[in-house]
């Protein structure tokens, strides 16, 4: 049984020796290692092509989050200023309320004692 090693350079494929050696070996080339690096050509550009289009997937999401993070900052900064407003607007509320009040119990307290007179 003559058990053969092969090299594989370049595009050739030699013979470089046996067990049973012979002089004068001429180089002999495997007819299914061409048609092996031609399926791995046809694999590694499919899977460059699929990288591709992941890395250009992957662009457009990160396009895409940014603008949300962008849009979500500017939510809370009016979160924020609503919320700024909203307090004043109490504070105010509040304010003329303790100053109208007491004017608002006299008028009242007036008003039922010139109701009392009446009757």
């Amino acid at each position: 049984m003559k058990t053969i090693e092969y090299q594989v350079t370049g595009s050739d494929t030699t013979n470089v020796g046996s067990s049973q050696h012979s002089r004068g070996c001429e180089e002999q080339r495997d007819p299914v290692i061409p048609k092996l690096r031609e399926k791995s050509k046809d694999l590694t550009a499919t899977f460059v092509s699929r990288l591709t289009q992941l890395e250009q997937g992957m662009g457009a999401v990160d396009a895409h989050i940014e603008n949300l993070d962008q849009q979500v900052e500017g939510l809370e900064a009016d979160i924020a200023e609503t919320h700024e407003e909203v307090r004043e607007a109490l504070t105010k509320l509040r304010e003329s309320n303790q100053v109208d009040l007491p004017a608002l119990k006299d008028k009242f307290m007036a008003e039922v004692a010139r109701l009392r007179d009446f009757h």
